[in-house]
């Protein structure tokens, strides 16, 4: 609701039922004839050109007596707003017929028990540059604090709920288990929803509660895509206003387990043998371990094992490579016998290596002919046949597969 306060127009000389004029030989009513005779002539004697320049100005408060309306019928030039603490604050370099002005920064909130509004050539000598002053008539001496439609506490907040865990895989959903609400009839809400990976209050200014994209005039929240543990918050405001969402819900937590099995695939590995005792073997990596989790970074441990046999937590046929973590491909060499190797990985900073690769197989032959040098034997004759004879060994036999146990025949012909 908005109370015309006060018109003043200097075109024309307005006088009121409180004007008072003194004198010893005049009736009251001579006395008000008198001054209404003379106000008339004084303006009538002024120049045309000084009437044109004075305008007519008005000021509407607001009911709650924070703001007000200045018009005039020329250009605003400046106005001076007075508080109910008797401090003032001025507005310079204006235009139009009209605006509507309250107290800002230390005088936000503030009662506005009148106004000097500056226009055309009035001006009324309260101070440098005031125009004429239009008294606040509702000021009854109270600043009472009402809510203001934009302002805060115009909006509850409402209350959101997460009932989790998190889909790495899929959509997630942030319910509302209480709309915002406000105590303006007819008035509509309309909503925004910020996020902060920090456990902290929304306050005015924090650059850590950001925007969620997407999310304006939204009262529940569809949301993935997260990479760690977030917060969330909606904010609400009357519909119309163009200040900060003063009003908030409830804070929820997403707790996201980047660690679990399902954020990650192994990949895969392979092994172009024949297996070469003589030379380096190299285990390749045909494809990259994945996350759900974009931009993670991966560890890695190659575990091996005598048997082809799965890899489950308990089995001790597999045992740790060593010196194998974090290489991407394995070297292999100094192998006896036939083993298999797989790759785990795990994102970095988790503790299970999840993310396992299939299972290759080394196959190692050693009863290849190239992969044994029988070495070397000698007779020291002349063979006598009356005693034993011995084909001594001048050099033992040799093989690829360093280790190994070597058996023997001899032959004869």
């Amino acid at each position: 609701m908005l109370i015309l306060i006060s018109t003043i127009s200097l075109g024309n000389v307005l006088v009121g039922n409180n004007v008072n004029v003194k004198s010893d030989h005049s009736t009251a009513n001579e006395k008000g004839a008198s001054l209404i005779n003379s106000g008339l002539n004084r303006t009538n004697s002024k120049s045309s050109e000084l009437i044109d320049c004075m305008p007519d100005v008005s000021a509407i408060y607001s009911e709650t007596l924070k703001s007000v309306t200045a018009s005039s019928t020329k250009d605003l030039s400046n106005v001076v707003l007075k508080f109910n603490d008797n401090t003032t604050q001025k507005f310079d370099n204006l235009n139009g017929l009209s605006r509507t002005f309250q107290g800002t920064g230390g005088n936000k909130d503030k009662c506005i028990i009148g106004i000097w509004i500056k226009s055309g050539c009035n001006s009324s000598g309260d101070g440098p540059g005031y125009g004429e002053y239009v008294e606040n008539l509702n000021w009854a001496g109270v600043c009472e604090t009402a809510l203001e439609p934009c302002g805060p506490g115009a909006v509850n907040g409402g209350e959101i709920a997460y009932y989790g865990p998190y889909n790495i895989n899929d959509d997630n959903a942030i319910y509302s288990n209480e709309p915002a609400s406000t105590e303006f009839p007819s008035a509509l809400i309309e909503y925004i929803w910020k996020q902060n990976t920090i456990n902290e209050p929304d306050i005015a200014n924090n650059p850590n509660w950001q925007v969620v994209e997407g999310s304006e005039n939204l009262e529940e929240l569809i949301f993935a895509g997260l990479t760690q543990t977030t917060y969330f918050v909606r904010s609400a405001r009357i519909e119309g206003c163009f200040n900060e969402y003063w009003d908030n819900s409830n804070i929820v937590e997403v707790i996201v387990d980047i660690c679990q099995p399902e954020a990650i695939t192994g990949g895969s590995i392979s092994f172009s043998g024949p297996y070469n005792p003589s030379a380096q073997n190299i285990i390749t990596s045909t494809n990259l371990p994945t996350s759900s989790f974009g931009g993670t970074d991966f560890e890695y441990v190659w575990l091996q094992s005598e048997v082809n046999t799965p890899n489950v937590e308990g089995n001790t046929d597999w045992s740790l490579v060593t010196g194998s973590q974090n290489l991407v491909e394995l070297p292999v060499s100094g192998l006896t016998q036939t083993m298999y190797y797989i790759r785990c990985a795990r994102i970095q900073g988790c503790d299970k290596y999840w993310g396992e690769t299939n299972i290759v197989e080394v196959a190692v032959d050693p009863c290849k002919p190239e992969f044994i040098i029988g070495g070397s034997i000698a007779f020291n004759g002349p063979y006598d046949p009356n005693n034993t004879n011995t084909v001594v060994s001048t050099a033992l036999p040799t093989s690829s597969f360093g280790g190994t146990d070597l058996e023997y025949v001899w032959l004869q012909s």
